[in-house]
């Protein structure tokens, strides 16, 4: 069961998924391009919170870099913050999947992936494997 601030905090995630200001990339949290930086939905909840929880970003090459982490959610307090492992891990798969990571790297759109974490609250494992403090 997630916590009041886990659900607010989910529900501006889900708004910052569904506003458009981010382009959707694949493979890493966040691929830097000469035009702009395309985001994994995992990506998108770092630039959100990197500030309110200083998580530290790196660019280098073509990738940024959320406390040395390029592809999951390594942090543990932005973990707890929203309820979530390290790749948003479901209990029960969703779509034949078994992770946000797996949706939008298999092409669900934000606005897709938005729907399905307001729809299924209570079906992301919560433990935390491998996280940083």
């Amino acid at each position: 069961m997630i916590t009041d601030e886990q659900k607010a905090n989910r529900k501006r995630w889900i708004e910052a998924l569904r506003s458009g200001n981010y382009k959707q990339g694949k493979n890493r949290l966040c691929t830097l391009t000469a035009d702009d930086p395309y985001y994994c939905c995992l990506g998108v909840a770092y630039e959100i919170f990197k500030d309110q929880f200083g998580i530290e970003t790196i660019d280098y090459h073509s990738v940024r870099r959320y406390d040395g982490e390029a592809a999951y959610i390594k942090h543990r307090v932005l973990q707890n913050a929203l309820g979530i492992a390290q790749n948003g891990q479901f209990q029960e798969p969703i779509h034949g999947r078994y992770s946000l990571v797996s949706l939008n790297d298999e092409g669900f759109t934000f606005e897709e992936i938005a729907d399905i974490i307001e729809k299924n609250e209570d079906n992301f494992v919560e433990t935390i494997h491998n996280a940083a403090i």
